[in-house]
């Protein structure tokens, strides 16, 4: 490499004393010129915005109601690397300070796909990432009563996938939109008369998904976010549930809903079925609520017992405005 450097005044007066011949003496002058040479044709890895240095950065969000609400819904986040062709790299891990970030460096040159999966606890896990890749890649909630070996709530859990393509000696950077993949139903049981017991109850729902297929190639698009394909077995999600001013009310998580599988309520007090099994699809079809156009699932159904032994559905809201849509009556 050779730099054309001007000459500092100090450096002539050097060399005309010396009769104009150069010495392996350097000024201050010269010492700058060089440092601030190679400063200008570096990399710097601070710089967000300097993409050189086979650097690529993965931005997460999570959009709702138009409006970016990332850390108000998850508070973890995992990251598994695959090669386009399904093969494991292994876990990546975000910034200390930024769990929205994740910084790659040193890939070879390829396509790449990046899983995220937010706010998993105790209650689930992923498996199969280190068999045989992405075709194995599973979420699968992992907390189950004891005695009975059924579910437990499931983990509010958020999705996100990257697909991407690394060159050689470049860089990038790629958003990605996570999405909402579990569901929350607010259940309010009441009596027109009075409950027969005061402790012992409980909610099951019957027919839901425990695992979800993590290979997006079997997910599908909603506007900007995607959802993955549920797999394996239809079981049952249960939740004991406290007396409180003569009614019962829980929330149950599970995974998102579809049209085509929809849970059925029943009411238990200990090893005893209170009500006859209610199917949830007769009523979200009666209300318009529709679970595959709906990309957050969040909803709120009234139960009462009548004393004619009917069964009383209705929209709720925990404010108590539940009369915006016409509730239906379910004879035994």
């Amino acid at each position: 490499i050779y730099l054309s450097i001007p000459a500092c005044k100090c450096c002539k007066d050097y060399l005309s004393e010396k009769g104009g011949q150069m010495r392996p003496v350097f000024c201050n002058s010269f010492l700058v010129y060089i440092l601030l040479s190679l400063a200008l044709g570096g990399c710097s890895l601070e710089d967000e915005r300097d993409l050189c240095c086979d650097r690529y950065v993965m931005y997460y969000r999570y959009t709702r109601n138009g409006r970016e609400c990332f850390r108000e819904y998850i508070y973890n986040i995992h990251y598994y690397l695959f090669e386009a062709s399904g093969k494991f790299i292994g876990r990546k891990y975000p910034e200390p300070d930024d769990i929205q970030k994740v910084e790659l460096e040193n890939l070879s040159s390829g396509k790449y796909i990046m899983i995220a999966m937010a706010n998993i606890d105790d209650y689930a896990e992923t498996d199969g990432n280190a068999g045989n890749g992405l075709a194995d890649f599973r979420y699968r909630v992992g907390n189950y009563f004891q005695d009975t070996g059924e579910l437990a709530n499931c983990d509010p859990i958020y999705w996100g996938v990257s697909s991407f393509t690394v060159e050689k000696g470049k860089g990038g950077s790629y958003t990605t939109e996570m999405s909402n993949v579990h569901c929350t139903l607010t259940i309010r049981l009441e009596w027109e008369g009075s409950p027969e017991y005061i402790d012992g109850y409980l909610f099951q729902l019957k027919g839901v998904r425990d695992t979800y297929s993590l290979d997006p190639s079997l997910s599908e698009s909603l506007g900007i976010q995607t959802f993955p394909e549920e797999v394996g077995d239809f079981t049952s999600v249960w939740r004991s549930v406290n007396m409180e001013d003569m009614a019962l009310e829980s929330t149950v998580v599970t995974l998102r809903y579809t049209g085509g599988s929809l849970p059925v309520f029943r009411l238990w007090h200990n090893d005893t079925p209170i009500t006859e099994p209610l199917p949830l699809e007769k009523a979200f079809d009666a209300w318009g609520w529709n679970p595959d156009i709906n990309p957050v699932q969040e909803y709120s159904i009234r139960i009462r017992l009548l004393l004619n032994g009917n069964i009383e559905l209705t929209p709720y809201d925990e404010g108590g405005i539940n009369d915006w849509i016409n509730g239906g009556t379910i004879g035994n």
